[in-house]
Order: structure tokens, then sequence, then C-alpha cells
């Protein structure tokens, strides 16, 4: 008899019972759980309404400071990898063995784009520390994250992983909206995850000026790859609905018309 085996991962921050830091307490290790093919009928289970931890971010307010030569006087060069776009990993080469990246853009729209920057300084965006102006480029050092959610769609997140992850780029929507402002590349490549579990949306400088549900449509659209993996994106509708709780699938389908103040007080967070 065929069954079929469901991979239950538990990343860092996910685990209500480790999502808050304990200085006295060590990482849980990772583990696989097998479920039975009862599970994954069309039955679904409900679950009750909860308040998800979720790994706190400080948002900075301090200026971003913009400064006159080349970031490679005093960064060097790791590696390069697709995060939000195309980076560079990097280290400072005489202060510290913490990790940044560095992204670059020039042409139309810098002053823009630069704003954008400084605005966004908010918890659920890509901290950005510095930029350099150099030969009419902008570099910008941002914190590292660890991947992107292109990259765990792969892994397929539990249902309370998938709740803490949406969760918290709704926040960086919702923000955006009392900003009357648009990000309008909420895709799966562009939201990153941390070791710790914090989410971030990247490349905040790209976001305009208008006022759009846009960016909700396009949380379903992540919602639903991280539910059923890369291969479903272009298909309309969940295709195994039975394999989540009512509460997921109905909050999916409120980002097809919903508001993000909407979803915020749905109980499926």
């Amino acid at each position: 008899m065929a069954s079929n085996n469901r991979r239950n991962t538990i990343f860092p921050g996910s685990d209500p019972l480790t999502a808050l830091p304990h200085p006295n307490k060590e990482s849980r290790p990772l583990r696989d759980d097998k479920t039975s093919i009862g599970y994954m009928t069309s039955r679904r289970k409900r679950l009750p309404a909860i308040r998800l931890p979720v790994n706190p971010s400080v948002s900075s307010t301090e200026q971003l400071p913009v400064l006159s030569g080349s970031p490679w006087d005093l960064y060097k060069k790791d590696f390069s990898i697709e995060l939000g776009g195309s980076v560079a990993v990097v280290h400072k080469k005489l202060v510290t063995e913490d990790l940044f990246t560095i992204r670059s853009f020039s042409g139309q729209d810098t002053d823009e784009k630069l704003y954008m920057l400084c605005l966004l300084r908010h918890e659920s965006f890509l901290l950005s520390h510095e930029i350099f102006f150099f030969e009419g480029i902008y570099f910008i050092v941002s914190e590292y994250m660890a991947i992107s959610l292109e990259d765990l769609t792969i892994a397929r997140p539990d249902e309370i992983q998938l709740a803490i992850i949406i969760h918290q780029i709704l926040n960086g929507i919702s923000f955006l909206v009392k900003q009357d402002l648009t990000h309008g590349s909420i895709t799966c490549s562009n939201i990153l995850m941390s070791t710790q579990g914090v989410v971030k949306i990247a490349i905040p400088e790209y976001c305009s000026r208008k006022s759009s549900l846009v960016d909700i449509v396009a949380l379903g659209c992540v919602m639903k790859q991280l539910m059923e993996g890369p291969t479903e994106a272009k298909r309309s509708g969940l295709q195994n609905p039975g394999y989540w709780s009512e509460e997921a699938v109905d909050f999916y389908s409120l980002t097809l018309s919903a508001s993000p103040k909407q979803l915020a007080q749905v109980s499926y967070k």
C-alpha cells in the first residue's frame, strides 16, 4: 500500500518552545517527523486561535550614512549569491568577521531609491548600514541573511513555520500601506530569512509611492509556493487543501481580496 511522507523541519525560531531566546538555552536540533496518510485526507483539522511568537527584530532610527569612496577599501568580498537579487557577501577587512552584503544601483531615480532606503528602516525590511558613492555608482552595505524563501519552497515549511513567516511579511506590507507605498516585487526570491528565523523583505529601494493591493495578492502567491512548492506557482487555487488547516486555507483565500488590516485580524497568525 502506498503511503505519503510529510517532512516537518523545525527551523530556529519556528518552534513555539524555542522561539523566544533564553541565555541559558541551547538551540534544539532539526527533526524530521513522518505523518501518516490519514492526515492528508480532504477532511481538514481545525486549529485553535493562537498568537505565535516571532523572533524580535528591532527597527533602526539611526541615520543612514552616505560616504564618498569605494566600499572595497573597507570590505573584502567572500562570494556572490542571489539574495533578493545578486549581491556580494563581504566582511570588514580589519574590524570584524561578521558578514554583510553589498548590492549596487546607478542611473535614473537614484534620489528616489536613496529616499526609500532612508524611509524604510523598519524591522520588516532588510537593514542597510551604510552607502558608498563611487564613480557614479551607489553601493549599499546591508545585513547578511542566510537564505531566501525560494530555498525554503523545496523544504516545505510546516503549519507553524508558515504562519510565522506570513505574519512577518504581512507586518511589512501593513507598514507600506500606512505610508501609501507599494513594494511591487513581493516574491519568494525577494523575501529573506536569517538563521534565527527572522524574515525580511529585500530591495526596499524599489518601493513606489502609490497605494495598491498588489502586495497582498503577491503575499498569497508566496504563501501558495510555500504550501505546495514552486512547481505549483502558476496553477490557480490550492491543489492539496486537505494538507492544511481551515485557517491556513481561509487565510490564503483572503489574500485574493482582503486588505492588510483585514488579514491582520484573522486568527491565523
